[in-house]
């Protein structure tokens, strides 16, 4: 192997670099190895730097085989570079070989390999090397924090980012204003505003950018009013708005159902020049169509100085979400004549708004004629269609569209697998499911949460709970999603005190059960007979979780206690909860009723039915069969009489 003299830099490859002439760079280089010359480390940096600017791929590897020519491939510097090199030209599996021959990578090394998988949100591989950094002593830095911090978001794994946070404290940068953002994002991507709240809170001197990343988290979920309230305390405390703030903000106003603030802010912006630009005045003609102002839509469509490809499509999907299909196409043909070429986006706002509204053929017809206008239907194109023939009940022609865009060149994304899976809800289909598993693993979207989620709900519905389980084992990080369909699966399958031993572990992984859990943990509790720990339960919920029941909680625990024999104290809670027209509770509890022989409850429960739904002929079958069961044959018939004439009110 050649030895390496601590010399200064060769100047000419230096200069070659440095004036953009990476061909002739590297064909100097290769001249000085033919020479046995000695090349410097840094020469070696310039040409890196040189193929990242240029994103030249070929150039880069032939610098990382004159790099392996000096052995100069186990150096950490060069190897942050050769990493830099290889995610940039998109070569993620080139950068890990980088990654594994460095010797002792510093913090530049691992935060570029850190950064380069978290850009794919590729969270699993992440964390894994960052337990890997740990584990090497290596102190990371604010950056490698924020790649981790992203790669959490990304992919919602909530509770890591939870734990990610824990280090940011010790390491004492928790107080950084960037730093600070991220954590806002990750929170509220994650779907816990409060903790993003809180973090925001913290911080003193709040700058735009954490002001929008709160705007922005809270516009995602929908949450409007909240939107609302900091964009007025943002304003009060003289921080100076731009077009992310406004763009957050007037998509607030469609989620708070508040036309009116978006008229005030729409004045605010043409009086005091707030802002201005196409993305605003976009966002204002979409604020308008959701809110069910057509008029003012077309009003700023209209005045649009700039109306580019995008103004078009927004206007066109408001006329379509408000159901004015011939409008919505009239506006597509205007724009055609006014020499707007329509894009992909517009064919597929088109195809999904006629796909809303039942209009499968049209929607075929516009998806088979992009390619006279020179277009080529994209997977979202798909993904609209085979959606709305799944939501029309069309499974069989689903299936063949899905098998026909299985063959082109299209990948499926993760709304297609699960749109698909959805077909394979019963054991019949379970052939069809495995052949979208397989596609999936080839895809390799796997570990993709969502994914994972409609692969435990296809297979417990198809009842192979051992391979929901399977599935389950191979990812090393939930969320919540994944772990309530487990146990809603188990639960599906009557695997109810296996059901409890998941929710067990849950807890012990540290993720945060919601609402849906509770569902099935107390469904659970009802199919095993389980009252005191169903009890203990919504007691858990409800104190220690601080989540407020909701009525299919509620009814759950009538169920439990009502099934049980526990019939006055589910009484007693149907009496107490601030639910009125709950015909599902008092249902159950008739039915119980039944079960048990008692026949005062029984009555009790059937008036407080029949008060919210008279023409419930169920209720009078149900009622009719406990008088018979306990040989009240007269009250029976009554009842049975009271059906028939009810049917033939009906007539």
């Amino acid at each position: 192997m050649r030895s390496i003299r601590c010399q200064s830099p060769n100047h000419v490859l230096k200069d070659l670099c440095f004036s953009n002439q990476l061909n002739q760079a590297l064909q100097f280089a290769q001249t000085l190895v033919r020479k046995g010359e000695t090349i410097h480390v840094h020469d070696f940096y310039c040409l890196l730097q040189s193929c990242i600017r240029k994103k030249n791929l070929l150039a880069g590897r032939e610098v990382h085989s004159l790099i392996k020519e000096y052995s100069l491939d186990s150096n950490s510097f060069l190897g942050s570079h050769l990493i830099r090199l290889y995610e940039t030209c998109g070569r993620l599996s080139e950068a890990d070989s980088v990654f594994d021959r460095v010797l002792e990578p510093d913090v530049f090394a691992w935060n570029n390999i850190i950064s380069a998988h978290s850009k794919l949100g590729k969270a699993e591989t992440v964390l894994e090397l960052f337990w890997r950094m740990h584990q090497s002593r290596v102190q990371p830095d604010k950056y490698v924090f924020v790649a981790l911090l992203k790669a959490c978001s990304y992919s919602l794994f909530l509770n890591q980012g939870v734990l990610i946070h824990s280090y940011l404290i010790e390491a004492g940068i928790e107080e950084d204003i960037f730093i600070c953002s991220i954590l806002i994002d990750m929170y509220s991507n994650g779907g816990s505003l409060p903790d993003a709240r809180e973090n925001m809170n913290r911080i003193q001197n709040k700058d735009v950018v954490v002001w929008n990343a709160m705007l922005m988290g809270c516009a995602e979920h929908g949450e409007g009013e909240e939107v609302l309230m900091l964009f007025k305390q943002m304003q009060l405390e003289g921080i100076g708005v731009n077009d992310p703030s406004l763009l957050s903000v007037l998509r607030a106003c469609c989620a708070a159902s508040s036309l009116q603030e978006g008229i005030r802010i729409h004045a605010s912006i043409v009086q005091s020049k707030l802002a201005s630009g196409p993305s605003i005045e976009n966002a204002l003609i979409d604020m308008y169509a959701k809110s069910g102002d057509l008029e003012a839509a077309r009003v700023v469509f209209e005045q649009h100085s700039h109306r580019d490809v995008v103004t078009w499509n927004t206007i066109i999907a408001g006329y379509l979400q408000a159901g004015h299909v011939e409008d919505a196409l009239v506006l597509s043909d205007r724009m055609k004549r006014e020499g707007f070429k329509a894009n992909i986006t517009t064919k597929n706002t088109v195809i999904a708004g006629l796909v809303k509204h039942g209009l499968l053929k049209e929607a075929l017809q516009v998806c088979l004629s992009m390619e006279q206008e020179g277009l080529i239907g994209d997977i979202v194109t798909w993904n609209s269609l085979l959606s709305g023939l799944l939501y029309h009940g069309h499974n069989k022609e689903a299936l063949i569209l899905f098998s026909f865009v299985l063959k082109t060149n299209l990948k499926p994304t993760v709304p297609s697998f699960v749109a698909i899976l959805k077909t394979c809800s019963e054991p019949t289909s379970l052939c069809d499911g495995q052949r979208f598993h397989s596609h999936i693993i080839e895809s390799k979207l796997e570990s993709d949460l969502t994914i994972v989620s409609a692969l435990l709900d296809m297979y417990s519905n198809c009842r192979c709970i051992e391979h929901a389980f399977t599935v389950f084992n191979r990812i090393k990080a939930h969320n919540v999603f994944t772990w309530s369909t487990l146990i809603a699966g188990l639960v599906h399958n009557n695997y109810c005190k296996r059901a409890l031993k998941v929710f067990a572990s849950m807890q012990r992984a540290g993720c945060k059960p919601n609402n849906v859990t509770f569902v099935s943990v107390l469904s659970a509790c009802c199919h095993a007979g389980l009252v005191d720990e169903g009890y203990s339960y919504f007691m858990l919920m409800y104190e220690c979780q601080g989540m407020l029941p909701t009525l299919e909680h509620f009814n759950c625990l009538v169920e439990l206690f009502s099934s049980c024999g526990y019939l006055w104290e589910a009484e007693h809670i149907l009496l107490s909860i601030p639910f009125q027209h709950n015909i599902v509770g008092w249902t159950s509890l008739l039915r119980n009723c039944g079960k048990h022989k008692e026949i005062l409850i029984a009555r009790n429960s059937l008036d407080r039915a029949l008060a919210i739904d008279c023409r419930h002929a169920a209720l009078y079958i149900t009622m009719s069969n406990i008088y018979n069961e306990i040989g009240m044959t007269e009250d029976a018939q009554e009842m049975l009489s009271a059906k028939k004439l009810l049917e033939l009110q009906k007539l």
